[in-house]
């Protein structure tokens, strides 16, 4: 899994949690908006020529609108044109909606001032910044409208007493606004140590599928390649192509010019092949003189011509520490994977490949055609 492929997974799991959470808070509201609805009609508290007014302003309007915030958020939730992380956007926004007609809506009590604070410090945990400074400007503008309407609205008690709360109020939201800044920075040093320590991690798994000598693939690596690609084959998609280049009196360079001459030529077609195959290759160094190509998605007259250009570029090359007689070639087998092998099975088929261009002469290839 990629780190991309973590945090995508991470953030998913929190988007669920957080639509359970809004359908929640939703739920409670209603259940105890009616409640207190029921409890003020039974006991006569509210006056009857303000029955109407609060029925609407109170009960029904708030609950139409976060029902229909809620019944939004679940269509943009199902819907596969949607990014994830629009989709927690979007859950994040939900939430400050339901907060934000709650305080509104209610603002009789003042403690709900705080309420869309709650959605900031949900996107601040989301470490999502523009969403976070967006939401944190429209609070302040949700908070400046609903003090407005407590303070010029309801007159139980004194102005001085309405500023002292109010200047209460912003103390309490400052520090909520100052502790989703923390949240936001928080996450941010988190995400980044994960990420550093997911590219050591990754760094230290590459090396260990790296040749030392070569910087190729080693046979670790070529083993989880090959099981993959097998694991993967689709014969209506894709065609599969091992290809064996075993090395042609490789043991005649060693004694003659030593290890470090067997080394310079190793290293000269271990370069060879990343030059010609690109980034996305899949080279392998199988064992002492004999490397692997594994091939996707081209076509046998694709592989043979890749492969006639390494083979000739490798007979080509001159070594200043070689005589001028010797050149260096390969016998190169080449094997479509058939449906039902093992990997095993497979490699034998190039193997045997190889074989016979040894046996036909060397410095040629071979294509497997046999049966087992």
């Amino acid at each position: 899994m990629t780190f991309s492929e973590f945090r995508a997974d991470y953030f998913s799991r929190w988007q669920k949690r957080l639509v359970i959470e809004c359908w929640c808070v939703f739920i409670l509201i209603a259940v105890l908006s009616l409640a207190f609805s029921f409890h003020y009609y039974a006991n006569n508290l509210i006056e009857k020529s303000r029955l109407d007014c609060y029925f609407w302003f109170e009960l029904v309007i708030p609950i139409v609108l976060q029902l229909f915030s809620m019944i939004l958020m679940q269509i943009v939730m199902h819907s596969k044109r949607v990014t994830l992380k629009y989709k927690n956007r979007w859950a994040v926004i939900t939430m400050f909606v339901i907060m934000s007609v709650l305080s509104l809506f209610h603002c009789r009590y003042e403690v709900l001032f705080i309420c869309p604070f709650l959605a900031v410090l949900v996107a601040a945990m989301l470490s999502d910044k523009h969403l976070h400074w967006a939401l944190s400007a429209v609070a302040l503008a949700v908070f400046f409208l609903e003090s407005c309407l407590w303070f010029f609205c309801f007159s139980e008690i004194s102005n001085f007493e309405k500023i002292a709360r109010l200047l209460l109020e912003v103390v309490i939201l400052l520090g909520f606004f100052l502790l989703s800044l923390e949240c936001y920075h928080l996450q941010n040093v988190h995400i980044k140590f994960l990420y550093k320590s997911y590219s050591r991690q990754r760094r230290f798994v590459r090396e260990l599928r790296l040749e030392p000598l070569t910087r190729l693939y080693n046979r670790t690596a070529y083993a989880i390649a090959i099981n993959n690609s097998i694991k993967n084959f689709d014969p209506s998609k894709n065609v599969l192509f091992q290809v064996l280049m075993d090395l042609d009196n490789f043991k005649y360079v060693n004694d003659k010019y030593g290890h470090s001459g067997g080394d310079a030529v190793l290293i000269f077609l271990s370069d060879l092949l990343k030059r010609v195959l690109g980034s996305g290759r899949l080279a392998f160094r199988y064992g002492g003189d004999e490397f692997v190509i594994l091939f996707r998605d081209k076509n046998v007259a694709e592989v043979i011509c890749i492969i006639e250009q390494i083979r000739e570029e490798f007979n080509e090359a001159v070594f200043d520490f070689m005589d001028d007689g010797d050149r260096c070639s390969m016998s190169i087998g080449i094997a479509m994977y058939q449906q039902g092998w093992t990997s095993q099975k497979w490699f034998n088929a190039a193997d045997a490949a190889a074989y016979e261009a040894k046996s036909k002469g060397k410095n040629r290839y071979e294509v497997f055609h046999g049966e087992f």
